[in-house]
């Protein structure tokens, strides 16, 4: 919840509505990206809902490319790059630069 009140203060409201809204669905999306880098497996939502601790796998895929996610299951994923809170999409273009420029 910290982590929250902090993101508030980093971005106005308008700002918050671009924020990655989590739920297990959109951690499935994450993990498709990440798969199609071989970065870790794909876990559909259903998956993901029958056996949340796979989230970690997801998480730590993530980490591997320098972005701090931390992954709901019903509320908003939250996603840090350089210490600073992040849409997903600017997050999935950060790791998408990363690739070009040859990680």
């Amino acid at each position: 919840m910290e982590e929250v009140k902090e993101m508030k203060k980093e971005l106005d409201l308008e700002q918050l509505d671009e924020v990655s809204g989590g739920y297990n669905g959109e951690t499935s999306y994450d993990s498709e990206f990440l798969n199609r880098l071989g970065l870790c497996e794909y876990y559909d939502g259903k998956t993901l809902r029958k056996d949340w601790d796979k989230h970690q796998e997801i998480v730590d895929a993530w980490a591997k490319v320098g972005v701090t996610v931390r992954a709901h299951l019903s509320s908003q994923n939250l996603y840090k790059v350089n210490g600073k809170y992040v849409s997903r999409l600017e997050a999935l273009a950060y790791v998408k630069e990363k690739y070009k420029a040859g990680f």
